[in-house]
């Protein structure tokens, strides 16, 4: 209906494995800075006892390869696009960073703080997208993180315990505010300090290639 071609979406056809693999480190990067601060605020412990196989490992990471790409597609790829061609840029980053986490509202343990989360993680994905045009760099790092956070370490990912992972995350009891909860450490306020610096750093580079002067401007 929007007459958008797989360009548009951001489906790019060259250096599809270069981005994948750009991506998936900067999403495992983002991840391990969010549990080394938890780590130091003595939040959080790794230990081993996880699987010993690595299939089931690898099909961890095929699902949520293709979790991260088919949300991207849609969240990114298209609604992005769409609402930024008619509200603007900034309007369109912060209404489909609102739908991006409102569309986790029924996960298990989701409060406030999981919300602004989410929230700085869609303007973190959308920065990303815009900066690049490139919906395989953003899956990757979507995909990245979930798949270290839920496969790799064994914890949480947004209220979901993974029944498959390589080490075991263990929380402290206690504040909420600091672990997450239940909805795991994406709810935390470490995981909120570095979502803020990053979106900070992104945005500065967004301003600055589409010369960003007024509140909505068309893309």
């Amino acid at each position: 209906m929007d007459k958008l071609s797989l360009k548009d979406l951001g489906l790019t056809q060259k250096k599809v494995f270069v981005s994948w693999v750009i991506g998936s480190l900067c999403g495992a990067g983002l991840i391990a800075v969010v549990l080394v601060g938890l780590i130091l605020l003595g939040a959080a412990h790794l230990s081993w006892g996880g699987v010993s196989s690595a299939a089931p490992i690898l099909l961890g990471a095929l699902v949520y390869a293709v979790q991260g790409l088919s949300e991207e597609v849609v969240f990114r790829g298209y609604l992005l696009n769409v609402m930024s061609s008619r509200w603007g840029m900034v309007a369109g980053i912060l209404v489909n960073s609102a739908l991006f986490s409102l569309s986790h509202t029924f996960n298990a343990g989701f409060s406030i703080i999981a919300f602004i989360n989410l929230f700085l993680a869609g303007t973190v994905l959308a920065s990303l997208y815009w900066l690049s045009a490139n919906v395989w760099l953003v899956s990757a790092v979507h995909a990245a993180w979930n798949f270290t956070l839920g496969i790799i370490l064994g914890g949480v990912v947004s209220g979901t315990t993974q029944p498959v992972h390589l080490l075991t995350l263990q929380m402290e009891q206690g504040n909420w505010l600091i672990t997450g909860g239940s909805f795991g450490i994406e709810g935390s306020l470490s995981c909120f300090v570095v979502l803020v610096a990053v979106r900070a750093v992104l945005w500065r580079r967004v301003v600055h290639r589409y010369s960003i002067t007024t509140p909505f401007p068309q893309r």
